[in-house]
């Protein structure tokens, strides 16, 4: 066995714990697992896996999403363009320019996560990133509530209508998404290749967030949140029948 697949099975490992024990942590017992500690390794682990899962041209790709992901917030967060007034706290610290430099762990795991989902559609290129880039919004909907509040992770200085997020936030995360889905197009000419680990590590942290969303109350949240878990089972579990089926059938042929 290579190390490569030892490496992926043992942060898998990792990962998987820590997402059964954020589950339980916040829907059963309503806090954070040991207090807060942890919430960095996590989206660490899930970007090193997303990292290791990719190839060269990937790698770049994600690297890329994440580093104008992270400039946007600092953005955001020195000069209130883009999201709005809001200032991170010290739960996914470590942060530079007040920003937590793991947001780029979480740019590009989403990113590449939307990337996936559109895959198969074979759009062009202005449909995908106007789709790509509304999937990020509606995907912040679910997130948002849920990180500034129970979670933490940063504060909003000004009101907003929704869950007291200003609207102007999802217009941000749409501009800057959109943004990285374009350069992402213009500089890299491959097409992206099918990933299990970005769709299991993307699926994932929808599916924990919609569990916090409905354990927390924030059920409009939850909801943005099932009705994206469903769009993943009906995009790749048509899929996944499908290679079943065939396997199938080449088995009974043999």
């Amino acid at each position: 066995m290579s190390w490569h697949s030892v490496t992926m099975r043992v942060l898998g490992a990792a990962f998987l714990f820590m997402w059964c024990g954020a589950i339980v942590s916040h829907v059963v017992w309503k806090q954070a697992p040991l207090q807060g500690i942890g919430s960095a390794s996590f989206l660490l682990i899930a970007g090193a896996l997303v990292l290791l899962s990719a190839d060269g041209q990937e790698r770049k790709e994600l690297v890329l999403a994440g580093l104008i992901g992270f400039a946007a917030e600092v953005l955001g967060v020195q000069y209130g363009w883009l999201f709005g007034q809001y200032h991170y706290t010290e739960v996914l610290a470590p942060n530079w320019l007040g920003t937590p430099v793991i947001m780029i762990c979480a740019w590009f795991i989403l990113i590449g996560y939307v990337k996936q989902l559109l895959l198969r559609f074979h759009l062009s290129t202005l449909i995908e990133v106007v789709l790509g880039a509304t999937w990020m919004m509606v995907i912040d909907l679910l997130i948002d509530p849920v990180a500034a509040h129970p979670f933490k992770f940063w504060n909003w200085m000004e009101a907003g209508s929704y869950y007291g997020i200003p609207l102007r936030n999802f217009i941000g995360w749409f501009v800057v998404s959109a943004a990285i889905l374009a350069l992402q197009k213009l500089i890299f000419k491959k097409r992206n290749r099918e990933n299990i680990w970005m769709r299991l590590i993307g699926v994932s942290i929808i599916v924990l967030y919609t569990a916090c969303a409905f354990g927390y109350g924030y059920y409009v949240a939850g909801l943005v949140g099932s009705g994206l878990g469903l769009i993943h089972l009906a995009l790749f579990g048509a899929q996944i029948k499908g290679a079943l089926l065939n396997s199938t059938a080449k088995e009974l042929t043999n």
